[in-house]
């Protein structure tokens, strides 16, 4: 699992924008790697989502509202929700992206 990090800039993260950024890298190297055995490597980049860790990080700032309203302004269509990602690994694992590898899918809004 990577993330958008791996394409964005966090000046406060930049360990885990880094981390991410090698996720999708590795992928696209595993993918080459493995297509021969017909195994597909892709990584799932997912924006800002509703998760509890999102909502614990939204309960630590100063103006919560304010922090989520910017958030969802990034984002056209908003903040998602893990349902959104889970559907995109269901792709990721369906014949339906046969002819995908060393894609990285930005699920991001």
């Amino acid at each position: 699992m990577a993330s958008e990090s791996a394409y964005v800039g966090f000046p406060m993260h930049p360990a885990y924008t880094s981390s991410k950024a090698a996720v999708v890298h590795l992928s696209r190297s595993m993918a080459v790697r493995y297509a021969e055995d017909n195994i597909r490597v892709n990584s799932l980049c997912p924006g800002t989502i509703n998760t509890e860790l999102y909502q614990e990080f939204l309960s630590k700032q100063p103006d919560p509202e304010a922090i989520n309203k910017e958030i969802k302004e990034m984002h056209p269509l908003g903040i998602g929700e893990p349902e959104d990602i889970a559907w995109a690994a269901v792709y990721l694992a369906s014949d339906e992206s046969r002819y995908m590898t060393g894609a990285p899918m930005l699920v991001e809004g």
